[in-house]
């Protein structure tokens, strides 16, 4: 789509990924979308999660993460000037994460925690059973957003990342800066992506 929008005090950039739960094929996968929610701003091949989390602060900027069935998106909400390099920390995250078994580890305990929200609330079972009844239950839209992950080892999150984190599937969004800026920082840092 060729559309941004450019007001406002505060911008909003970032990246979704088509790497939610639908596309969980395999068993050791099951959890592995909620997982890759976890794992954001935790650290990266070039950053450590301390120097990322206070790189980010230190601007003033809010980074977050969702996770859905279709996708997982990487925001980041800073002052218009600092957008760029918002976006730049949004596409360092989800593209190079540091992926470790202690850091899964702990991510699978953030999961649970998820697990429990979702045990509690009777919304979240509802959508869940639509989903389910919806589209039935072996359909990758049918297929359950929450799992604790607890098969999920770094080799298969690694994995997963791999098989579903292409050019292809990247949508770079954004509100508040303009869309020719936003296009020619997305060029920039999408060159020489695989195609996925």
């Amino acid at each position: 789509r060729d559309r941004s929008t450019a007001s406002g005090k505060m911008s909003s950039v970032g990246l979704s990924v088509a790497a939610g739960s639908m596309y969980e094929a395999l068993p050791s996968e099951n959890g592995a979308a909620l997982l890759l929610k976890h794992l954001a701003f935790k650290g990266t091949t070039a950053r450590s999660s301390l120097r990322l989390m206070r790189d980010l602060e230190s601007v003033g900027s809010i980074p977050s993460a969702s996770v859905g069935r279709e996708a997982l998106l990487y925001r980041i909400t800073s002052q218009p000037e600092f957008a760029e390099q918002a976006l730049q920390a949004a596409f360092e995250t989800a593209l190079t994460p540091k992926i470790t078994s202690y850091l899964v580890s702990d991510l699978q305990a953030a999961a649970a925690a998820d697990m429990e929200a979702y045990a509690a609330d009777a919304r979240l079972q509802l959508s869940e059973a639509l989903y389910e009844a919806a589209y039935g239950e072996n359909t990758p839209l049918g297929h359950p957003l929450y799992f604790p992950g607890t098969d999920v080892t770094s080799e298969s999150l690694a994995a997963y990342r791999a098989k579903t984190f292409g050019a292809g599937s990247l949508t770079v969004v954004g509100v508040g800066v303009a869309h020719t800026q936003l296009l020619s920082w997305a060029a920039g840092l999408t060159e020489g992506l695989a195609a996925g």
